[in-house]
């Protein structure tokens, strides 16, 4: 079993968007997964209670339950645990990193993101943790996107599908849906699939490594 956590104590970075997604995407992919809401919001549980389907199972969790559920989703026999991280709370942004075996921090192509991620990029480098950016809500053809995309490969790794700024992700999110489900062969779907599909090929590069 992997653990997944999108992490950023900028609220409104995309954490939820990436997690539900990716979960989906998962999912799909006949992994069995578990999403953990950390987030006292409850977005993603609000989601999932707007469901027609099982799948991705979401759970409620209080940062300092994240221990015992993810070793009970390892008793169940999860393939996949995705942690939607809680904004703003310093603590709780060290523990969900903590906790992951991959932390994927979204951000925004603006100035206020870049220098909002900041403190979460140190708190991810002084975990140890594996760590990738994902660039979200992307303006076709910006020099902002480009921008921030150089300016982030010098912190870490960047990871190559971008995330565009997309109503589809809003409209699915809102009917208890994911994009690839909403509007399977949309721009936003095909975003969804690649990024997951890089994600699958990076936590099998360590799943190797591990052995």
């Amino acid at each position: 079993m992997k653990v997944i956590a999108t992490a950023s104590q900028k609220g409104g970075s995309g954490k939820t968007t990436l997690s539900v997604h990716l979960a989906v995407a998962a999912s799909k992919r006949g992994m069995k997964t578990l999403i953990l809401d950390t987030d006292p919001q409850g977005s993603s549980t609000a989601w999932g209670r707007a469901r027609e389907f099982s799948y991705p199972v979401v759970a409620e969790c209080t940062v300092p339950n994240l221990p015992e559920l993810i070793k009970a989703a390892r008793f169940d026999e999860y393939d996949l645990v995705i942690i939607d991280g809680a904004p703003h709370n310093t603590a709780s942004v060290d523990k969900v990193i903590s906790m992951a075996d991959l932390a994927v921090i979204p951000v925004k192509p603006t100035l206020l993101d870049l220098h909002a991620v900041q403190d979460t990029i140190q708190k991810v480098k002084r975990s140890g943790k594996p760590f990738t950016f994902v660039l979200n809500e992307c303006k076709a053809r910006s020099v902002e996107v480009t921008e921030a995309s150089d300016f982030l490969s010098d912190q870490g790794e960047v990871a190559p599908q971008r995330i565009g700024d997309r109503t589809a992700y809003s409209r699915a999110l809102a009917k208890g849906m994911a994009v690839i489900e909403f509007e399977p062969s949309s721009k936003a779907a095909a975003e969804i699939e690649a990024l997951y599909d890089w994600i699958e090929s990076k936590l099998k590069t360590m799943r190797r490594k591990a052995a």
